[in-house]
C-alpha cells in the first residue's frame, strides 16, 4: 500500500513516468517550481500535461509529501504539472468540464474548494 514518503513519490511514481518519457533538461527535481504556466501561457503549450487527485494515503502526512512532489515540482517525467492545489478544474471540448476533487480523509470538500468550484461555475 503506497504511503506519502520521498521513497515512494520518487521510485514508485517519478521514476516509472521518468522511464516513459524524460523531462526536458532544464529541469531540476530539487528545484520548487515557483513560475508554474497558466492562462495563456499554459494554453499555448503543446506538449502533455498531468493533474493528479490525492488519495486518502496522500493524507498519512497532512498532505505534505503531496505537495512538495505534486504542487510545488514543474514536471512528471515529460508531462508538465501545472498543479499548484490538490484540486482542479479542467475545461474539456464541447463544453465538458473534468472536477478534480479532493475529499481528504472526510470525504467531502473544504470551504476553499467550495468556493473555487462556485465561483468556476457561476462564471462559465
Amino acid at each position: 500500500y503506497p504511503n506519502p514518503s520521498t521513497f515512494t513519490y520518487e521510485r514508485r511514481l517519478f521514476v516509472p513516468f521518468e522511464y516513459a518519457l524524460q523531462p526536458p533538461p532544464s529541469y531540476k527535481a530539487e528545484q520548487i517550481a515557483v513560475n508554474k504556466p497558466f492562462g495563456d501561457k499554459l494554453k499555448q503549450y503543446d506538449g502533455p500535461q498531468c493533474f493528479v487527485i490525492p488519495g486518502n494515503h496522500d493524507w498519512f502526512d497532512g498532505l505534505q509529501t503531496f505537495m512538495r512532489y505534486i504542487c510545488h515540482r514543474s514536471w512528471l517525467g515529460g508531462w508538465l504539472m501545472p498543479q499548484r492545489k490538490s484540486y482542479f478544474a479542467l475545461q474539456l471540448p464541447k463544453r465538458w468540464w473534468v472536477f478534480g476533487l479532493d475529499l481528504a480523509l472526510h470525504g467531502d470538500i473544504d470551504v476553499y474548494q467550495f468556493k473555487f468550484f462556485t465561483e468556476l461555475i457561476m462564471e462559465k
